[in-house]
């Protein structure tokens, strides 16, 4: 974290405006063959009790969004699609220098094999 001065319009500075500095990521909402939307439990730090989540994570340096998305569909839910639609990109929290978030739909997803991560405990759910 970074801490900026800011002037305001109006002339009122603050000396210590808390700026964020975070990779872009992506969110990839899925539909199964079968029309099931996929979702796993994770844990948060922040968040008190198990929550239910859609795949995704943060891009690599360089990396295409939509080859991240296609990463990270394969490596959290071991999920492959067939079809895949843009829902757009959007500066998530600019006033505080959170990155770009990339949202995609993929269609018509299928299993093809165990999820390749491994830093959380997944079960598959229909959200």
């Amino acid at each position: 974290m970074e801490y900026h001065q800011v002037e305001w319009p109006n002339g009122k500075v603050i000396d210590d405006w808390a700026w964020v500095v975070t990779p872009d990521y992506v969110n990839v909402v899925t539909e199964t063959e079968d029309g099931r939307l996929l979702c796993f439990r994770q844990i948060k730090y922040a968040l008190d009790r198990p929550a239910l989540a859609v795949v995704g994570g943060y891009m690599e340096p360089g990396e295409d969004p939509l080859a991240a998305a296609k990463r990270e569909l394969r490596e959290e839910a071991g999920y492959e699609a067939a079809e895949w639609v843009s829902l757009g990109s959007y500066a998530v929290d600019a006033n505080r220098g959170m990155g770009t978030g990339y949202f995609y739909l993929a269609r018509r997803a299928r299993f093809v094999g165990k999820p390749r991560a491994t830093t959380w405990r997944s079960s598959r759910h229909s959200c």
